[in-house]
Parts: C-alpha cells; sequence; structure tokens
C-alpha cells in the first residue's frame, strides 16, 4: 500500500467518526429536548394536583369511597349504573333479576374470616363451574435396583385420590322498613352487609366443622374424622383420629403424640386448633420448674398465643371437652381443607313487591367446602 492509499484511508475514516459524532449529538440533542418537556409536563401535574384542580387518579381508600357511594344508590334506589360503572357487576343480570356484586364476596368472606379461623386459614379456591376436583398422589410409582443383565420385574404403578366439593347455594334475606331505606342517615350498606355476615357465618362454621356431606350440605373436618388408620392406610376421604389416652382428658404426652402424628412436610404452617375448654387444659401445663409452657399472645410484638412452638387458634364450634370428644386438631388447613367459591361473587335482589313497608334484599351465593389432603391434619379424640 502506498503513501496515496494510506492518506485516503485515513481520510475516509475521519470522515466515518465525523457521521457518527454528528448523529450521536443529533441524537443526545433530541433526548435532551424530550426529557425537557417531560420534566415540564410532570412539573404541570403536580402543581394542578397540588391546586386540587386535578381529580388524583383511584386509590384504595377513593375506590372504597366510591364503591360504597354506588352499592349505597343500588340499595336504596335500584340504580344499577354506578355499579357497572365502576365494575362491580356484571353488565347482564343474573336469572331472576339479581345482580351479580362479585366485589362484595371478598368483602363477606374478609369479614367472616375475622372471626373464624377455620374459614381464614382454608385453602381459598374461585372457580367457573359448579364443582371442583384436585387430583393427590397416594403413593407413587415403585422403583428398584438390578445388576447388570438381570431381568427388571414390572413395579407397580402409582395411585391417586381425587377428592371433590360440589357447589350449592347459600342464601340470606335481609331487610329494612321503607323509612329506614329512604333515610339518609341510615346506614344502608353497612346493614345489608352486617345481616349477610351474621346469616353466613354462623352457617360456615358450623358446616366446616361438622357438616355431614349430605347434599346440599357440605362435608366438615369432623364428620371426616372418622379413622383411627395411618396415612397410606385409611381411605383418603378420612382424617386421622389420634385417642388422647384419657376418657374426657388430655395431657402434655398426649399433645406431644398429636403434633408428632402429622408428617414433618406438614408441620411447617401447622396450626393447632381447640375449644375454648380444651385450651384452658393447655394454659395448665407446667415444665420441670412448675412455668407454663404456654405462651400468651404478645400485642407489642404481634406474636399469637402458642404451646410447644405452635399457633393455637380458639374455636368456639369446636365441642367443649367431654367423653369422646373432637376438640383439639392440628395441622395445615391451607392443604387440608378447602372453600370453594363461583367466579359470580355474591348476588343481591332488590325486592319492594311482597312484603309491603319493607325492601328485602334476597342474597345468594354459589359456594361449597370440603376435605382436600386429609394427610395433612389430624383430630385428637378425648378417649381412652
Amino acid at each position: 500500500m502506498n503513501l496515496n492509499e494510506i492518506s485516503s484511508l485515513v481520510v475516509k475514516q475521519g470522515e466515518a467518526v465525523q457521521g457518527f459524532k454528528d448523529r450521536y449529538e443529533g441524537k443526545l440533542a433530541e433526548l435532551e429536548e424530550k426529557f425537557s418537556h417531560l420534566d415540564h409536563d410532570l412539573t404541570d401535574l403536580a402543581q394542578k394536583q397540588a391546586a386540587g384542580r386535578m381529580a388524583v387518579p383511584d386509590g384504595p381508600a377513593n375506590r372504597g369511597a366510591d364503591i360504597k357511594g354506588a352499592f349505597n344508590a343500588f340499595l336504596r334506589k335500584n340504580d344499577k349504573d354506578g355499579l357497572r360503572q365502576k365494575s362491580l357487576s356484571t353488565t347482564v343480570e343474573a336469572e331472576g333479576g339479581y345482580t351479580v356484586i362479585p366485589y362484595l364476596d371478598d368483602v363477606l368472606i374478609g369479614t367472616i374470616a375475622e372471626t373464624n379461623p377455620i374459614l381464614r386459614d382454608s385453602a381459598r379456591k374461585v372457580i367457573d363451574s359448579n364443582e371442583y376436583q384436585q387430583v393427590f398422589t397416594v403413593s407413587g410409582a415403585a422403583s428398584g435396583r438390578v445388576a447388570e443383565g438381570v431381568a427388571r420385574a414390572e413395579t407397580g404403578v402409582p395411585t391417586y385420590a381425587r377428592p371433590a366439593i360440589k357447589l350449592t347455594m347459600q342464601y340470606a334475606y335481609p331487610k329494612a322498613t321503607d323509612e329506614l331505606v329512604l333515610s339518609s342517615s341510615f346506614d344502608m350498606v353497612g346493614h345489608v352487609q352486617s345481616e349477610i355476615v351474621t346469616s353466613f357465618d354462623a352457617d360456615f362454621e358450623a358446616e366446616m366443622l361438622k357438616g355431614n356431606g349430605a347434599a346440599p350440605n357440605q362435608k366438615g373436618i369432623l364428620f371426616a374424622a372418622d379413622s383411627y388408620d395411618v396415612d397410606g392406610v385409611r381411605s383418603f376421604a378420612s382424617y386421622q383420629l389420634v385417642k388422647s389416652g384419657a376418657d374426657g382428658d388430655f395431657g402434655y404426652d398426649a399433645l406431644v403424640t398429636l403434633i408428632h402424628s402429622l408428617k414433618p412436610k406438614y408441620r411447617k404452617k401447622a396450626k393447632l386448633y381447640a375449644s375454648t375448654s380444651a385450651i384452658e387444659i393447655m394454659r395448665k401445663f407446667k415444665d420441670a420448674n412448675g412455668m407454663p409452657i404456654w405462651q400468651d399472645a404478645n400485642g407489642t410484638t404481634g406474636k399469637p398465643q402458642s404451646i410447644m412452638g405452635y399457633v393455637v387458634e380458639e374455636v368456639p364450634e369446636m365441642p367443649e371437652v367431654a367423653a369422646g370428644s373432637k376438640s383439639v386438631m392440628f395441622g395445615d388447613l391451607s392443604k387440608a381443607y378447602a372453600f370453594v367459591s363461583h367466579s359470580t361473587g355474591l348476588q343481591i335482589l332488590r325486592d319492594q313487591i311482597t312484603e309491603p313497608g319493607y325492601t328485602k334484599f334476597p342474597s345468594r351465593m354459589l359456594c361449597g367446602s370440603g376435605p382436600m389432603d386429609t394427610r395433612a391434619l389430624k383430630v385428637m379424640e378425648l378417649a381412652a
């Protein structure tokens, strides 16, 4: 390569570098201009919000007020436009004139769960059909080990269980006098919600523990606790009963046996659930130095009441201590039991006709509950 060729190459490289520099500087100037406009827009937006000239986008508090206002208009005046605008109801009314208000499902269940630990800790499922099923492996595929050249014997196949929960209609009939409906000072929303919660709460708590499973009732935990056989032996539809060793009573050792009857993988999130009288017995357990082993709840740290390192939930609906009673259980309810509701949630009808002087609000929800993985929960029977 001669001197002229080298000189020409250097010039071309210089031109390429200059071209790249020009393009880069142009892009940089363009980006700086865009950022300047964006900064100006953000500053202007902040000033408008501060001056109250622009509505703040919906936050949790604002949305809660909007929801209550729309629901109140529906209850008092049968005005459904607000509910539809807030996407709180379906665009087409359900059969029979019911208005579907899905958000109320969460309000209802959340309120009941505050005082119902069985519902609070159970698995929550929402489905689009009228039956929920889940498949569990009861025993895995068998395997073996053989030497080279030795014939392989056929191994066993895995076995499965598929518990199912059939959804049925839960209903309530709140009502109020026409005078209260027309009174602006009366909390119509709170009244209707309170009536539905009160009605549903008693049924849910009783049924999730003691329901006999005969249609349309759901199967409760204590009703399904009907076998003394261990995991892998009893029917998958049954929870295991663990005897306390004494009629109408239990001691420290019985509680240890109950805890260790549950496999380690289920103990990680397990809790003790007990009736009021059963908790009284636990509170009297003492160590070798005469000190109670019960740990009270700590309001400062938020630590719940516990014993042997496990949280204890008081369930008043569970049977009081008596011979043969099922007053204590231990397990992970998020695996052992499920509450299932239909995706339509709670449905409400406004009825001003059938009872003169009153406005009734027939309410219904398609839901159900039942046992799932029965290996995840054990029930103590106070028997010898």
